[in-house]
């Protein structure tokens, strides 16, 4: 089932409800916000909405996942992470169209879990959605993954499907999902 809804109105979940008033759609402005927007000026919306995510979930870790065409994108989205946490560990991957996926498989093998997976671009999203589900998420993980109408439009896809993303929020071009089990799957679109 999928719900549309904007800023909260027609969502019957508190926790969905806040998440999305209260982090996803607020618009204080928060400390680090200008200093970050003269170092990073490109899309800064996201990643302010980004830095809110993690300031509210304080993950443990965070890995971003990339390709070379989006290094600035990934390198502006760790410097938000670290100002929205001090305590957060944060490694970036860069897979290209000639990464084997295998070498990605050893380094993180499937007992590693994360808090929290960004997915910038992939052009290998359908495989990496595979390697992700199977052993490196749990129920207080979340990914956020963007450009979900074009290049990770199939791992997308098969997140809004797969049982283990009981909550999913589309927000045209970025997609969160939260895998915790004791919630009912819902899909919202913002």
């Amino acid at each position: 089932m999928r719900f549309f809804c904007r800023h909260g109105f027609g969502i019957h979940s508190p926790w969905a409800y806040s998440l999305v008033t209260n982090v996803l759609f607020d618009k204080h402005q928060y400390y680090a916000f200008s200093e970050l927007k003269k170092l990073y000026p490109k899309d800064t919306k996201n990643n302010e909405q980004l830095f809110r995510l993690i300031n509210a979930l304080q993950p443990s870790d965070i890995i971003i996942i990339h390709d070379k065409n989006t290094y600035e994108k990934a390198e502006a989205t760790k410097q938000y992470a670290e100002r929205a946490s001090k305590a957060i560990s944060i490694e970036m991957i860069e897979i290209n169209e000639d990464t084997p996926l295998n070498t990605i498989y050893e380094k993180y093998p499937s007992h590693r879990v994360f808090s929290m997976i960004n997915i910038i671009t992939s052009n290998q999203s359908p495989s990496l959605a595979e390697w992700i589900i199977n052993g490196h998420i749990d129920n207080k993980s979340c990914m956020v993954i963007e450009d979900i109408k074009k290049k990770n439009k199939p791992l997308w896809e098969k997140l809004l499907i797969i049982p283990e993303a009981t909550a999913t929020f589309d927000m045209s071009k970025r997609g969160i999902a939260f895998f915790d089990t004791k919630r009912f799957k819902q899909n919202y679109k913002l």
